[in-house]
């Protein structure tokens, strides 16, 4: 059954049941209802079609942060370069996992550095490469070192707890990823491609092995795979240039189970713990489908990028593959109280405004409940891109015109969602 969620407390309903706004004393407004659709095929798997929000405008966030950390003169402590992170731990303390500097600072609700754990190093409590904080489900900070294979925890105030070598425990090293914490403890990890894609591949989307791990056992399990990006390969087994091909946000961990974006459809999809899909999210509505005059201008910019790229490299690169669709989705992650947001891909039909190989992730987030019931849709400033979402707070990073990066923290306002039973 859906789980529709209000602030501070859930509300169960029926399969058909959708999360629609509280509108005072008065009924619902009944015409979103038709918004959703929840059928199963016939292997059980759960298919919800979402024509539009059903709750839309009933979340906002603030126009101006409450809270903004970035350089100012020579206080190195505020002058970040790749962020891996942003998280809201203890009373009003903001913990950012900084990666040019291989520090994790902690500031107050004002704004001041008040500790730093990490720097460069093999030591406790040290990182060589950090990649990301990772959820642990308690309330401390736990930080994957990629390079190192190794998880460090660290307390609410910083201090060092421990660490914990995956390396020695599984062989995880570089190309994999720590997505999260299950809901019986485990680790979630996100593994290299087992194999190549074979020869005349594609464009495809290829698949992400995804694994969960118990500590003391000798390897972890396997559950499958689930969507990752796209690929091709020519007849030669060789890879081939896809365009466009974003770079998607890795599957994130929700108490049922594994979300990922579906590469070249507007679907999202729940891997449940077992391993098996157990629901697949789908849309109707804008079109990200390319014309014949948008393809050929793709190809032709492309080709103008490798004409300076010496010719027995560009005889291979220009071998490229061009999709008929633009992306639909950028990112995601799922805040403090199960809602899963998606970031939306911003929808340039000009390759020149791309970032990399595609667009480029836009300011607008749908969020849904753990059944895939699009609640409603969320405007950010352009240029941040959200990290956390914690109780009414939305923290991440800001980006300026020359890439220097600010840490913010917004407020969000959540309106009470009812369910509505048809």
């Amino acid at each position: 059954m859906p789980r529709i969620t209000l602030r501070g407390r859930d509300c169960r309903g029926p399969i058909l049941a959708l999360a629609i706004l509280a509108t005072g004393c008065g009924p619902a407004d009944r015409s979103s209802v038709d918004r959703t659709s929840v059928m199963r095929d016939s292997a059980g798997v759960a298919i919800i079609t979402n024509e539009g929000p059903v709750a839309p405008g009933s979340w906002t966030i603030a126009d101006e942060p409450e809270l903004v950390i970035g350089a100012e003169g020579d206080r190195s402590a505020q002058t970040f370069f790749q962020v891996r992170g942003v998280a809201r731990v203890g009373s009003g303390i903001t913990a950012v996992l900084d990666g040019g500097s291989s520090e994790l600072r902690y500031f107050d609700e004002t704004g001041e550095l008040v500790g730093v754990a990490g720097g460069s190093g093999d030591g406790p409590g040290e990182f060589r490469n950090v990649t990301a904080i990772v959820d642990d489900r308690a309330d401390s900070l736990v930080v994957f070192d990629q390079w190192a294979g190794r998880l460090s925890v660290f307390a609410p105030d910083g201090g060092f707890v421990r660490s914990r070598s995956l390396t020695e425990a599984w062989g995880v090293g570089l190309g994999w990823n720590v997505l999260g914490t299950s809901p019986d403890g485990r680790l979630v990890l996100g593994g290299p491609l087992v194999e190549p894609p074979p020869p005349g591949f594609g464009p495809d989307t290829t698949g992400f092995p995804v694994y969960l791990a118990q500590e003391g056992a000798e390897a972890p399990d396997s559950l499958g795979t689930v969507p990752s990006n796209i690929s091709a390969s020519d007849l030669q087994g060789r890879p081939r240039p896809v365009l466009p091909n974003p770079v998607l946000s890795s599957p994130v961990v929700a108490d049922s189970g594994i979300w990922a974006s579906v590469p070249m459809r507007p679907e999202l999809m729940l891997v449940g713990w077992d391993g098996s899909v157990e629901r697949v999210v789908r849309f109707t509505g804008e079109s990200r489908m390319l014309g014949t005059d948008e393809v050929e201008r793709i190809a032709s910019w492309y080709r103008d990028r490798i004409a300076a790229v010496p010719e027995a490299a560009r005889s291979q690169m220009s071998e490229v593959a061009i999709l008929p669709r633009l992306p639909d989705f950028a990112a995601l992650l799922v805040d403090d109280f199960g809602h899963l947001w998606v970031q939306e891909a911003r929808n340039d039909r000009d390759p020149e405004l791309w970032q990399l190989a595609a667009p480029s992730g836009g300011s607008r987030w749908r969020v849904f409940d753990e059944e895939g019931v699009w609640l409603t849709t969320v405007e950010v400033d352009p240029g941040f891109q959200p990290f956390s979402v914690d109780g009414d707070w939305v923290s991440g990073v800001w980006k300026g015109p020359l890439d220097e990066e600010e840490v913010r923290v917004y407020r969000l306002a959540r309106a009470q969602l009812v369910s509505f039973s048809r």
